[in-house]
């Protein structure tokens, strides 16, 4: 979920830091230190927004990262998922889904060989830009995935917090066409005497 939500590179999910994460209004914030186009972290500062979908929760990803964070706990800092060939293990696993699905899969008109990690992104960029009637500004998701729009544009079209907010309710399956597009995540009030334990 994080990956379809940020748009990016399986491995700039493996090295998601815990203090990049942030809750920003109704949306949890990631930045990335540097990515592959942004080698120096000129980009640093840039916040995605990744919202909740309460409508489908099977699909949220504020519901994933928070089931995540109860079985996982760990620090404050450091990565968000610890551990060793982190990229090599989820590559893994998403091949034995294709496998078990490859029938289904085949179904849809879609070769199960053509399915790998870089899907993910692919499939998000592209839901984000055309999987509505109402797609997001194609320069907003090229930000947010860090692609080059190439030349003058790259120099004049910037990131902007209105056009990431945009992409990040649509890709959390939220309905353009809806008035329920605002919606807000689950809200928690927590005790004084509770706020050591979050």
């Amino acid at each position: 979920t994080m990956t379809w939500n940020l748009i990016c590179r399986s491995i700039n999910t493996v090295m998601i830091q815990r203090e990049h994460l942030s809750w920003n209004d109704d949306a949890m914030g990631c930045k990335f230190a540097h990515t592959k186009n942004d080698r120096v972290g000129d980009e640093a500062a840039y916040v995605r927004h990744i919202y909740g979908n309460p409508l489908m929760p099977w699909i949220c990803p504020l519901l994933s990262i928070a089931r995540y964070l109860c079985m996982f706990p760990g620090r404050d800092t450091g990565l968000l998922f610890p551990g060793d060939a982190q990229y090599d293990r989820f590559r893994q696993i998403l091949y034995q889904v294709v496998q078990e699905h490859a029938d289904e899969i085949r179904s849809m008109g879609i070769d199960p060989d053509d399915i790998g990690v870089h899907s993910i992104r692919k499939g998000a960029a592209t839901y984000c830009c055309s999987g509505t009637t109402t797609g997001v500004a194609y320069a907003a998701v090229c930000v947010r995935a860090h692609w080059s729009m190439g030349g003058v544009k790259d120099r004049y079209i910037k990131y902007a917090e209105a056009g990431d907010r945009v992409c990040g309710r649509t890709l959390a399956g939220l309905d353009v066409n809806s008035h329920e597009f605002s919606i807000s995540p689950p809200l928690f009030a927590v005790s004084p005497e509770d706020e050591g334990l979050i």
